[in-house]
């Protein structure tokens, strides 16, 4: 049982320290070259009933630092049973390179509004979105950078949580930050793992070249997984992290445990859907390692040195990566709650790997399952 435990647990910690190495290559830093080309960029945000929090992304995609005609927003509606329609129609009256679009009675889901969008779109890069994100200025001019690189298909942004002061929020911002880290490390590894569609751009014509969102049409939540998937397949060089603070976007902790879990449960519910066998085996791996590290606290009578050996090592590690996420994200570590969920995660990696098998539950005042 101990050799079982020391086997997994320095697996573990040889995996965080690739992680490290990834995300330090993935922190090359682009360089704008001179003279840069100011490239058409459509943004699509997809919404359903976010009459909350759709004028804050409006104003923010109506104040780029980018030149008018060199970029449009096209907002998607997905049948929003609440005032969000009356409020976008109302805020991009007079704004000239916005567009309200509509899906068609029968079609609905975020895959299908981004589809449409994308089809109805002016420009060559694509850039996308949600409308509950908040965005930098300099956004758009800074995807604009990696572009210029000819081999650049797809542009993965980070996502930040901006959380309050209660411990929920800040348990959430902690796990998202260590996902967002993951996602870039892999793509420093060069073998892309993690995206996330509040912060994507990619080429159009790489879009349609891989079938877009065929084939996963039916599954409620990875538009971006999959379609980071498809390109890494066909343009495994083609895949770049958008490593500026300015390039983050923001969004907000879920409200409540019930709108958290069924965040957690929808993400999970695609893994059954991924063929890359990096990533089955990587997420596979991690559940196990959660486990055995329950066992270790179990071991721990028996053999404290080695117990407390390996969790040295392991805590070491992780606050090294999650303090250099911290600081690209421009937020503090934040070590209540990296302690508490030293203790609460390995119960969340199980809890949410068996629910998502088999629960079902509620998104954009829809059920699914």
């Amino acid at each position: 049982m101990a050799l079982i435990l020391v086997l997994v647990l320095s697996l573990y910690c040889l995996l965080l320290m690739a992680f490290l190495y990834g995300w330090s290559e993935a922190r090359w830093h682009v360089t704008p070259p001179a003279g840069m080309t100011m490239h058409g960029i459509s943004v699509v945000v997809p919404f359903r009933n976010e009459e909350l929090n759709l004028e804050n992304i409006i104003s923010d995609l109506s104040s780029m630092a980018y030149v008018k005609d060199s970029y449009e927003v096209i907002l998607v509606n997905d049948h929003s049973t609440d005032a969000s329609r009356d409020v976008v129609a109302r805020r991009i009256e007079h704004l000239r390179n916005f567009r309200l679009l509509e899906l068609a009675d029968g079609v609905t889901g975020k895959k299908q509004a981004l589809d449409f969008a994308i089809r109805a779109s002016r420009f060559e890069i694509i850039a996308t979105t949600d409308a509950d994100c908040r965005v930098h200025e300099q956004w758009l001019w800074h995807i604009c950078t990696y572009f210029e690189r000819a081999e650049t298909q797809l542009l993965v942004g980070a996502v930040k949580l901006q959380s309050d002061e209660s411990l929920f929020s800040r348990l959430q911002t902690l796990e998202f930050s260590s996902l967002i880290g993951t996602g870039a490390a892999a793509i420093g590894l060069e073998h892309p793992i993690l995206c996330n569609g509040a912060n994507l751009s990619f080429r159009k014509n790489c879009f349609h070249a891989v079938g877009g969102y065929e084939g996963n049409l039916n599954v409620a939540s990875g538009d971006d997984e999959f379609l980071l998937r498809k390109i890494m397949a066909r343009y495994p060089e083609g895949i770049r992290f958008l490593n500026t603070p300015e390039g983050v976007v923001s969004s907000t902790p879920q409200p409540t445990m019930n709108d958290f879990m069924g965040q957690r449960i929808r993400w999970a519910g695609k893994w059954k859907y991924n063929t890359d066998r990096i990533s089955r085996t990587l997420a596979l791996f991690i559940v196990v390692a959660q486990m055995t590290y329950v066992g270790l606290w179990i071991s721990f009578v028996m053999e404290p040195g080695m117990v407390i050996t390996f969790l040295l090592i392991k805590i070491i590690l992780e606050i090294v990566f999650l303090v250099g996420i911290a600081r690209f994200l421009q937020q503090r570590f934040d070590p209540m709650a990296f302690v508490l969920w030293q203790v609460l995660y390995p119960v969340y990696v199980l809890a949410i790997g068996v629910w998502s098998l088999q629960a079902s539950y509620r998104w954009k005042d829809r059920n699914y399952k």
